[in-house]
């Protein structure tokens, strides 16, 4: 069957959704490999799934020594993503290419940028895995760490889409700079 890499990134949310999908696909048969932060080896060899850490260790004691990635509002995403992918960047991607050699596919945290400019580089096909509700646009929901809504009603969806668009436009202006 095929070689399939899973790259994530982030907290045990993050984490278990990706151990199931390499479950879930060792059992077909293919030949797969989880990949993160070295703080999550003991949590995938106990599943079962092949690891490799990347980067530097990322586990609860280091989030806890980070108490300001948890500010709302979008500025502890940019903190921790700051913090944890793009200062470690180069070591990342050094390891990243380690560990995406050979794979025929590439699945990937939709935060986990290094992942997917490295798959990109070796010509690994890729695709973004978003694992969480808080990520995906809906007229019933609002953005993960929105502090307002969801509302209800036809007018309630339009302010949940409005929501979306503004978390969008949002995002853009603080990431789709060059790094």
């Amino acid at each position: 069957m095929s070689r399939i890499t899973l790259v994530t990134m982030g907290s045990w949310g993050d984490l278990f959704p990706f151990v199931g999908l390499s479950q879930g696909l060792i059992e077909r048969g293919h030949d797969v490999r989880l990949v993160a932060s070295p703080a999550w080896e003991d949590i995938a060899t106990e599943a079962s799934v092949p690891f490799v850490g990347v980067g530097g260790r990322l586990g609860f004691e280091e989030l806890g020594q980070h108490p300001e990635i948890f500010k709302p509002g979008g500025i502890g995403l940019r903190h921790a993503l700051g913090r944890f992918l793009f200062e470690q960047i180069d070591e990342l991607n050094r390891d990243l290419g380690d560990a995406l050699n050979g794979a025929d596919l590439v699945v990937v945290h939709p935060a986990q940028v290094a992942a997917q400019n490295v798959a990109e580089a070796l010509g690994v096909p890729r695709v973004v895995a978003t694992v969480f509700p808080g990520m995906i646009p809906s007229s019933y929901t609002v953005p993960g760490g929105t502090p307002l809504g969801p509302w209800h009603g036809p007018a309630g969806r339009v302010a949940n889409r409005l929501s979306w668009r503004t978390a969008h436009a949002t995002t853009a202006l603080m990431f789709d700079r060059p790094i």
